[in-house]
């Protein structure tokens, strides 16, 4: 397994908290190559850019990379985690009223 792209995507908690990316040499090679190409405009899916990588547990997921113009990043959701998951927890609660 010492072969494989592995990488965590730490997200926020809520606002002014650090966000982490760590992970092994070649999968931070391969997530600066697809970065590049995302910026670059380079992809056949148009959904941007993607990698093919391992978390330590073993377990592969699709991490995607794709360049938006300012208007299209404010449209996004909030990435904190804090916030989304207190927000899916009053979601849940309000659909059990």
């Amino acid at each position: 397994m010492s072969d494989c792209p592995m990488i965590h995507l730490h997200a926020q908690d809520c606002e002014h908290y650090k966000a982490w990316i760590v992970g092994t040499r070649n999968a931070l090679i391969s997530l600066s190559k697809a970065i590049s190409a995302a910026m670059d405009g380079i992809s056949e899916n148009p959904k941007g850019c993607s990698v093919s990588v391992f978390s330590a547990d073993g377990e592969g997921y699709e991490l995607i990379v794709k360049c938006l113009h300012e208007e299209e990043i404010q449209l996004q959701p909030s990435p904190y985690t804090r916030i989304n998951e207190m927000s899916r927890l009053t979601d849940k609660d309000e659909e059990n009223e």
